[in-house]
């Protein structure tokens, strides 16, 4: 089991699981790792307590954020009921910790094999699509659209990432919009200036995560 700085309802929650009580909380500037114990409900935190592959891979960090098998599972330790209760925190935690991960993906993505038998396809030819939606699926539908996120790979992946590595994201990507122009320009928004209402309107227009998100806060 993993000890964070769980709130006192995490805690609680943890306890209602069988954690015990008697090792001590610890605050997040000096978190210790301890091999988890107990029935698990999550995957994750279920494989990495093995005690073979704790062993194996407690004390390792990856090169690029210095992620540890602690920090990839804190938010299924600290939360049991997260879905999937692991985060990589760089590139390198894919490959470092794969004992880990690829069960936890090929349980995820049901039929998808981590053994390097499968090869996505990309493929934008719309005239391959062949299935239509029927006249009552199109009269339902208002408006659609499409949220693509992407990774930098100079940069360590969210969870592992510190304040000076989003900062330098932020003023990279903020040149880079820069030079948009016609129907692809528009307005580059910073977290620290934003002011309240700019804020919930993105979020209304779901745009902006609505933040205080506490698997999100254990994820990094």
């Amino acid at each position: 089991f993993i000890h964070m700085a769980c709130d006192d309802e995490v805690w609680a929650h943890a306890q209602a699981y069988g954690y015990s009580s008697s090792l001590p909380r610890v605050s997040s500037n000096d978190r210790e790792a301890r091999p988890p114990s107990g029935p698990l409900p999550t995957d994750a935190p279920s494989i990495a307590r093995r005690s073979e592959l704790w062993e194996k891979l407690k004390d390792h960090k990856t090169a690029s954020a210095g992620w540890t098998l602690a920090r990839a599972i804190n938010t299924g330790t600290c939360y049991p009921s997260s879905f999937v209760g692991c985060h990589a925190g760089d590139l390198e935690s894919y490959t470092d910790y794969k004992e880990l991960f690829y069960p936890v993906i090929e349980m995820y993505h049901k039929g998808y094999k981590t053994d390097g038998s499968m090869k996505h396809v990309t493929d934008m030819d719309v005239e391959k699509i062949t299935t239509g939606l029927g006249d009552t699926t199109q009269a339902k539908i208002i408006s659609t659209r499409i949220r693509t996120a992407r990774n930098l790979k100079m940069f360590p992946l969210n969870p592992g990432g510190t304040k000076e590595t989003r900062l330098e994201i932020a003023d990279l990507m903020e040149k880079v919009f820069a030079t948009l122009e016609g129907d692809l320009a528009g307005k580059f928004y910073r977290h620290t200036s934003m002011t309240p209402e700019e804020t919930q309107n993105l979020v209304d227009r779901h745009f902006l995560f609505r933040g205080k998100d506490k698997m999100q806060a254990a994820s990094g």
